[in-house]
């Protein structure tokens, strides 16, 4: 988690020349315009008001658009180094810059270029529509205007420009791999608090460059003139969002739900922003929902959103079933030499049996043994009293970093996960899966709060989005909510995404210990 002394100065010189906003003071005429703009206000959304008249000319939309024609030019260059493979094979240069010029039309289009809030999702889906379009318009001209060879030539001319397209689309546009997209974030100062206490390296998509904070009196509250501990510029009540927006340069408005954001205040706000073009991003409150899982409903005129409930049943959980135990069959048959082999190395270094059983709690709270391979001598549950005052697990988590307790085999089989391996005994027998969450103790379960209770739904996994994400160097809390995570938004696809990226954690041996 990032403190706020970080996040204050990975933020720092992220407005050059836009100083904070101010504090109140009675509205006046907007600043003259200089190399450093004086400190500005506005007043809050009234019933009534002309909430355009807000809105700041410094950045608005004329950064948009710069951001659109920069995108746009990008995908244009691209396109052209697509075409060399269609040039190589003999195809028409007329024809190439034809269809370079085309394609950023194509993905305006489809509403590709410009959306600053698409995920990389939509951005694939959009390059994959736009070469959809390109072909069809491809197909029409072959069927118009026919030419022997020339309909094979086209196709892999749409195949490589579509395939640069995805590639495009998922890559920084020119402002480096660490930079982010500003955002302005409109909440009371406990939800605010709470967002950007959650905002580290790895969500780093969005960086917030100024705030504006609801529900507090502003004639009384001395946080209004008071910096935020992150050093971001503060400003009070949905009237300051759209001067905010401009002055900072904001590429979205975030607004966190509360009782004092109501749908006709978020109207007017929608309102004052249409003219720079700044998205509107309005927070639901869910908690690690995915958006698979979500959809938007009407009922009386008024907006919702449908969470569907998980899969616990159906095809795609038979299919899981049959999958992971149909894989954990297959490699046991492959990797039985290698857990010979490991067997007889965790002989020769100690004395005991080469396998660990311990008791595990499944699915629906339901007790099995789980079967690993011997990393510790002989009766070393008996000696973890000794290492209480050594327990770095900060929570039910029992996990000792330098475990004297380990063998010398014993640390080289956990530090590349290979004592996990006969778990796939207990994959094939139906007690766990491939990916799921951790194993639990019976001792672990009995100390959960409620919502840990959760991770039983599911069975547990020999690898998780636990193991991908650092295993033992995750705190207690964090391994919890990623659990719950992959509970609540299971898919076949989630698993595959696991499993690509398990091969990687384990190479990576963080918090394998």
């Amino acid at each position: 988690m990032t403190s706020p002394t970080t996040l204050a100065g990975r933020r720092a010189g992220a407005s050059p020349g836009l100083p904070p906003l101010a504090p109140p003071g009675p509205p006046g005429p907007p600043a003259p315009v200089g190399p450093v703009a004086a400190p500005v206000t506005a007043p809050v959304l009234a019933a009534g008001s002309d909430p355009a008249a807000t809105a700041h000319p410094a950045h608005g939309r004329l950064g948009h658009r710069a951001r659109r024609v920069a995108r746009l030019g990008l995908q244009a260059g691209t396109t052209l180094v697509a075409a060399l493979p269609f040039l190589a094979v003999g195809g028409s240069p007329v024809v190439a810059l034809a269809a370079a010029a085309a394609w950023p039309v194509c993905l305006l289009a489809v509403g590709q270029v410009g959306d600053p809030v698409a995920s990389r999702t939509d951005a694939v889906v959009g390059a994959l529509r736009a070469g959809a379009l390109l072909g069809l318009a491809f197909w029409a001209g072959d069927a118009l205007l026919p030419q022997a060879g020339a309909s094979r030539l086209h196709l892999l001319l749409v195949t490589a420009l579509t395939v640069v397209g995805v590639l495009t689309v998922l890559l920084p546009t020119g402002r480096g791999a660490a930079a982010s997209r500003r955002l302005v974030v409109v909440g009371h100062a406990d939800q605010v608090d709470d967002l950007l206490a959650g905002l580290d390296d790895r969500h780093a998509a969005w960086s917030p460059v100024a705030l504006c904070l609801l529900g507090a009196d502003t004639s009384t509250d001395p946080a209004r003139t008071t910096p935020h501990p992150t050093g971001l510029p503060v400003a009070h009540g949905l009237g300051a969002v759209p001067l905010s927006a401009a002055h900072h340069g904001a590429e979205a408005v975030l607004v966190l739900p509360g009782p004092s954001v109501a749908g006709r205040d978020l109207q007017r706000l929608g309102w004052a922003l249409e003219g720079s073009g700044t998205p509107l991003l309005v927070g639901t409150g869910l908690l690690d929902v995915a958006a698979t899982r979500t959809r938007v409903t009407e009922i009386a005129g008024l907006r919702l959103v449908h969470v569907r409930h998980r899969p616990t049943a159906g095809v795609a959980r038979a299919t899981k079933e049959l999958l992971e135990r149909g894989a954990a069959g297959l490699a046991l048959l492959v990797l039985a030499p290698l857990l010979a082999l490991l067997a007889v190395a965790v002989r020769i270094d100690s004395s005991g049996p080469a396998l660990f059983r311990q008791e595990r709690v499944g699915r629906d709270g339901r007790i099995f043994t789980m079967l690993k391979f011997r990393t510790m001598r002989p009766g070393a549950e008996t000696l973890q009293g000794a290492l209480v005052l050594s327990d770095q697990g900060a929570g039910v988590l029992f996990k000792v970093h330098r475990d004297p307790r380990v063998t010398g085999v014993g640390r080289i089989l956990r530090r590349w996960s290979l004592d996990e391996l006969p778990q796939l005994v207990n994959v094939l027998r139906g007690h766990m899966a491939l990916v799921g969450p951790r194993p639990a103790l019976p001792c672990e379960v009995a100390r959960y709060e409620s919502d840990a209770h959760r991770r039983l739904a599911v069975k547990p996994g020999l690898t998780g989005l636990w193991q991908v994400s650092g295993r033992s160097d995750l705190s207690w809390s964090e391994t919890v909510r990623l659990d719950l995570l992959y509970t609540d938004n299971w898919s076949l696809g989630l698993d595959l995404h696991i499993l690509l990226r398990t091969a990687g954690a384990v190479l990576g041996r963080r918090g394998a210990y």
